[in-house]
Protein backbone atom coordinates (compact mmCIF):
# COMPACT_ATOMS: atom_id res chain seq x y z
CA UNK A 1 0.00 0.00 0.00
CA UNK A 2 2.82 2.65 0.89
CA UNK A 3 4.35 2.04 -2.94
CA UNK A 4 0.55 2.66 -4.47
CA UNK A 5 0.28 5.70 -2.34
CA UNK A 6 3.63 7.04 -2.56
CA UNK A 7 3.52 6.67 -6.77
CA UNK A 8 -0.04 8.26 -6.87
CA UNK A 9 1.06 11.23 -4.36
CA UNK A 10 4.36 11.73 -6.52
CA UNK A 11 2.44 11.65 -10.05
CA UNK A 12 0.65 14.23 -8.83
CA UNK A 13 3.20 15.98 -7.37
CA UNK A 14 4.89 15.81 -10.76
CA UNK A 15 1.82 16.65 -12.53
CA UNK A 16 1.49 20.11 -10.32
CA UNK A 17 4.73 21.09 -10.94
CA UNK A 18 4.87 20.64 -14.89
CA UNK A 19 4.57 24.36 -15.52
CA UNK A 20 7.08 25.35 -13.19
CA UNK A 21 9.75 22.96 -15.18
CA UNK A 22 8.45 24.94 -17.95
CA UNK A 23 9.71 28.18 -16.22
CA UNK A 24 12.82 26.97 -15.47
CA UNK A 25 13.40 25.81 -19.01
CA UNK A 26 12.69 29.30 -20.07
CA UNK A 27 15.01 30.64 -18.03
CA UNK A 28 17.38 28.28 -19.48
CA UNK A 29 17.79 25.47 -16.33
CA UNK A 30 19.51 22.78 -17.63
CA UNK A 31 17.17 19.18 -18.40
CA UNK A 32 19.48 17.72 -15.35
CA UNK A 33 18.68 20.58 -13.19
CA UNK A 34 15.00 20.14 -13.57
CA UNK A 35 15.28 16.60 -13.58
CA UNK A 36 17.14 16.28 -10.06
CA UNK A 37 14.11 18.66 -9.17
CA UNK A 38 11.83 16.15 -9.85
CA UNK A 39 13.44 13.33 -7.68
CA UNK A 40 14.48 15.79 -4.94
CA UNK A 41 10.46 16.69 -4.39
CA UNK A 42 9.90 12.84 -5.15
CA UNK A 43 12.82 11.97 -2.39
CA UNK A 44 11.20 14.54 -0.19
CA UNK A 45 7.34 13.62 -0.69
CA UNK A 46 8.54 9.63 0.77
CA UNK A 47 10.74 10.51 2.88
CA UNK A 48 8.55 12.19 4.94
CA UNK A 49 5.42 9.92 4.55
CA UNK A 50 7.52 7.21 5.27
CA UNK A 51 8.27 8.83 8.49
CA UNK A 52 5.25 9.72 9.44
CA UNK A 53 3.86 5.69 8.22
CA UNK A 54 6.17 3.86 10.51
CA UNK A 55 5.09 6.62 13.58
CA UNK A 56 2.13 5.95 13.12
CA UNK A 57 1.92 2.13 12.61
CA UNK A 58 3.84 2.08 15.79
CA UNK A 59 1.64 4.17 17.38
CA UNK A 60 -1.97 2.14 17.07
CA UNK A 61 -0.09 -0.96 17.53
CA UNK A 62 1.18 0.45 20.70
CA UNK A 63 -2.25 1.32 21.58
CA UNK A 64 -3.94 -1.84 20.11
CA UNK A 65 -1.78 -3.65 22.96
CA UNK A 66 -2.66 -1.89 25.55
CA UNK A 67 -6.31 -1.91 24.91
CA UNK A 68 -6.59 -5.90 24.47
CA UNK A 69 -4.07 -5.76 27.34
CA UNK A 70 -6.18 -3.74 29.60
CA UNK A 71 -9.31 -5.60 28.44
CA UNK A 72 -8.16 -9.02 29.68
CA UNK A 73 -8.51 -10.40 33.42
CA UNK A 74 -5.18 -11.81 33.53
CA UNK A 75 -2.05 -11.45 31.65
CA UNK A 76 -1.77 -13.02 28.55
CA UNK A 77 1.84 -12.94 26.83
CA UNK A 78 0.33 -12.83 23.47
CA UNK A 79 -0.29 -9.49 23.81
CA UNK A 80 3.04 -8.05 24.07
CA UNK A 81 4.87 -5.39 21.88
CA UNK A 82 7.33 -6.76 19.95
CA UNK A 83 8.67 -4.35 17.02
CA UNK A 84 10.34 -5.94 13.84
CA UNK A 85 12.94 -3.48 13.90
CA UNK A 86 14.41 -5.03 11.28
CA UNK A 87 11.35 -5.00 8.88
CA UNK A 88 10.54 -1.73 9.46
CA UNK A 89 14.41 -0.21 9.09
CA UNK A 90 14.02 -1.88 5.73
CA UNK A 91 11.40 -0.65 4.54
CA UNK A 92 12.37 2.90 5.49
CA UNK A 93 15.21 2.30 3.53
CA UNK A 94 13.46 0.42 0.26
CA UNK A 95 10.33 2.70 0.11
CA UNK A 96 12.05 6.05 -0.53
CA UNK A 97 14.87 4.29 -2.77
CA UNK A 98 12.15 2.73 -5.00
CA UNK A 99 10.60 6.01 -5.23
CA UNK A 100 13.62 8.17 -6.09
CA UNK A 101 14.43 5.72 -8.83
CA UNK A 102 11.41 5.40 -10.49
CA UNK A 103 11.16 9.32 -10.65
CA UNK A 104 14.70 9.27 -11.63
CA UNK A 105 13.42 6.63 -14.54
CA UNK A 106 10.11 8.32 -15.46
CA UNK A 107 11.30 11.73 -15.92
CA UNK A 108 12.20 13.13 -19.20
CA UNK A 109 15.11 15.41 -19.57
CA UNK A 110 12.76 16.99 -22.31
CA UNK A 111 9.39 18.98 -21.32
CA UNK A 112 6.09 17.91 -23.58
CA UNK A 113 4.10 20.45 -25.19
CA UNK A 114 1.80 22.54 -23.41
CA UNK A 115 -0.80 21.04 -25.72
CA UNK A 116 -0.13 17.92 -25.00
CA UNK A 117 -0.65 18.88 -20.68
CA UNK A 118 -4.12 17.15 -19.51
CA UNK A 119 -6.86 20.09 -18.96
CA UNK A 120 -4.61 22.88 -20.03
CA UNK A 121 -6.53 23.20 -23.12
CA UNK A 122 -9.87 24.75 -21.06
CA UNK A 123 -7.31 26.60 -19.03
CA UNK A 124 -5.81 28.79 -22.14
CA UNK A 125 -9.46 28.88 -23.53
CA UNK A 126 -10.64 30.60 -20.42
CA UNK A 127 -7.50 32.82 -19.84
CA UNK A 128 -8.19 33.60 -23.29
CA UNK A 129 -12.17 34.12 -22.67
CA UNK A 130 -11.33 36.65 -20.07
CA UNK A 131 -8.51 38.94 -21.86
CA UNK A 132 -11.20 39.25 -24.66
CA UNK A 133 -13.28 41.50 -22.46
CA UNK A 134 -16.93 41.67 -22.08
CA UNK A 135 -19.54 40.11 -24.81
CA UNK A 136 -21.12 42.84 -26.72
CA UNK A 137 -24.87 43.16 -26.38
Amino acid sequence: MGYATSGVVVALAATESRPDLATLAAIGAAPATRKRIVVAQAGTIVVIGTILGVLTGLVLAAALVLFKGNELTQVNPLWTIEVPWLVIAAMAVALPTRAVGAAWLATSSRLASPAAWPGEHQLHHVTSLQHAGPAPM
